[in-house]
C-alpha cells in the first residue's frame, strides 16, 4: 500500500514505485502485468465530472424556477394592477404622483416575494434540520444518511435572489399602474 503526500503526485509516484521495485524483482519499469497499481484519481475523475454536471443540471433548474416564478409575480400584480385600475385612478386624481403609485405597486410585488422567500426559507431549513437530526453518527451510517448541516450564508443569499427577482417582476406592473391616467381609469369598471 503506498500513499503519495498529495493526488496530482499520484501518476508520477506509481512511477517512481515501479521503477524502485523493477530493479530488486527483476521486471521492466512499464511492465503493466508484472506490477498491478490502483490509482484512486483515476477513479474519482468520472465521478467529478458527474458532480460538475449534477451542479450546472441543479444551478439551470434554479434559474429556471426564479424566472418562472418571477413571471407568476408579474402576472399576480398585473391582474391585481388591472382589478384596481378605478382605486390607482382615484389616488392619481387625488394628487397621488406617478412615483407614489410605482412604489406602491413594487411595494407590494416586493412584500409578496419576502413573504414566499420566509416560508421557503423555513420550509428548507425544516428539511435540512431534519436530515441532520437523522444523519449517520457512524461512518457506516453516514454511507446511507450523509451528515447533512444548515447554511446560513446560502439561505441569505438564496433570500436575497429572491427578493431581487421580485422587484424586477414587480417594475412592469408598477410602471402600468404609474402611467395610468386617472380619466381614463375612473372611467373604467
Amino acid at each position: 500500500m503506498y500513499e503519495p503526500r498529495t493526488r496530482a503526485e499520484a501518476t508520477a509516484s506509481i512511477a517512481r514505485v515501479r521503477a524502485l521495485l523493477a530493479r530488486p524483482h527483476r521486471f521492466a519499469p512499464a511492465d503493466e502485468e508484472a506490477l498491478g497499481a490502483f490509482n484512486v484519481v483515476e477513479r474519482i475523475r468520472p465521478v467529478a465530472a458527474i458532480e460538475i454536471a449534477l451542479q450546472l443540471f441543479l444551478l439551470a433548474c434554479g434559474v429556471l424556477t426564479l424566472v418562472a416564478g418571477g413571471i407568476g409575480v408579474m402576472n399576480i400584480m398585473l391582474v391585481a394592477v388591472a382589478e384596481r385600475t378605478r382605486e390607482v385612478g382615484l389616488r392619481k386624481a387625488l394628487g397621488a404622483s406617478d412615483r407614489d403609485v410605482f412604489v406602491q405597486v413594487l411595494f407590494e410585488s416586493v412584500l409578496v416575494t419576502v413573504t414566499a422567500g420566509a416560508l421557503g426559507v423555513a420550509f428548507g431549513e425544516g428539511i435540512v434540520g431534519f436530515f441532520w437530526a437523522i444523519g449517520g453518527r457512524t461512518p457506516d451510517q453516514r454511507m446511507w444518511v450523509p451528515r447533512v448541516e444548515p447554511s446560513l450564508g446560502l439561505a441569505v443569499l438564496s433570500f436575497g435572489v429572491l427578493v431581487g427577482t421580485g422587484i424586477l417582476a414587480g417594475v412592469v406592473p408598477a410602471r402600468r399602474a404609474a402611467r395610468l391616467d386617472p380619466a381614463v381609469a375612473l372611467r373604467e369598471e
